[in-house]
């Protein structure tokens, strides 16, 4: 449990500062065509939850129609 923990504040801290990072002069450069061509990204981490956990996987008990039309969109 200690271990688990342990990585979840080190992946906030790394997500803060890595947000935190000032662009150099190349990326402000490229930032507008990397924009146009790169997808947006959208990381959702949950905790517990296993497959079966979800509508879309099978579960007859859950109603998840947001996370159901998440899973169809990917």
């Amino acid at each position: 449990m200690m271990l688990r923990r342990r990585f979840q504040v080190i992946a906030v801290l790394s997500l803060v500062l890595l947000g935190s990072l000032p662009p150099t002069a190349a990326t402000a450069a490229t930032a507008a065509t990397a924009a146009a061509t790169r997808p947006n990204v959208v990381l959702i981490m949950t905790d517990d939850q296993g497959y079966g956990d979800l509508a879309c996987h099978g579960n007859k008990i859950l109603k998840t129609p947001a996370l159901d039309r998440l899973h169809g969109q990917s």
